[in-house]
C-alpha cells in the first residue's frame, strides 16, 4: 500500500462497500504500521445511500487486500454511477 490508493471499506456484517477514500500516508512506528486515509466524504454518502454489494464485485475480503481487476472494474463504475 501506497499514499495515492484508493481504498474500499467493506462491512463484513452486512456484506458491502459502503466508504471510499484516499491513503495519504503508510507509517511504521515501534513495529506497528499504521494507514492514514483521507475518506472521500461525498463519495462515502453516496455509497451509504446506495452501497455496493458483494455479490456485484464478487470476492470476499477476509482482511485487507488489494481487489481484483474484476472487483475494481465493478467498484469503479459503481462510483461513477452513485457520483
Amino acid at each position: 500500500m501506497r499514499a495515492g490508493d484508493v481504498i474500499w471499506a467493506y462491512l463484513a456484517v452486512r456484506q458491502e462497500v459502503c466508504a471510499f477514500g484516499r491513503v495519504r500516508a503508510v507509517v511504521e512506528a515501534d513495529g506497528a504500521w499504521f494507514v492514514d486515509v483521507t475518506w472521500d466524504e461525498h463519495a462515502t454518502r453516496a455509497l451509504n445511500r446506495s452501497p455496493v454489494a458483494r455479490g456485484r464485485f464478487g470476492q470476499v475480503p477476509m482482511s485487507t487486500c488489494r481487489a481484483r481487476a474484476t472487483a475494481v472494474e465493478v467498484l469503479c463504475c459503481a462510483m461513477e454511477d452513485l457520483l
